[in-house]
């Protein structure tokens, strides 16, 4: 099992919190004075880049109604298949 780190990046967020859209992500990060994450902000692995503390990010996202409890336990516990690349296959027939 996998565990999220203490902190995440604007675009780590985006990729492990993908029921919102990267477009919705983008206007979310311009208004976070006005939604609260500003709030959430920390200081990171690599200056010059945004952090955000992972569990008031979940906190919030619940709060907000993007995620219940139990889709972020998912992802915090390891069951995050939006970062693992689909495969598909297709068959064609003559």
């Amino acid at each position: 099992m996998t565990k999220l780190p203490d902190s995440l990046s604007r675009k780590a967020i985006a990729l492990t919190f993908d029921r919102i859209t990267p477009v919705a992500w983008e206007k979310l990060f311009e208004r976070e004075d006005q939604n609260g994450l500003e709030k959430l902000r920390t200081a990171g692995d690599f200056p010059g880049r945004i952090y955000y503390k992972t569990d008031g990010l979940t906190q919030w996202l619940i709060r907000n109604g993007f995620y219940t409890p139990g889709q972020i336990e998912g992802k915090i516990s390891g069951d995050n298949r939006a970062v693992a690349p689909a495969i598909r296959t297709h068959l064609l027939s003559a």
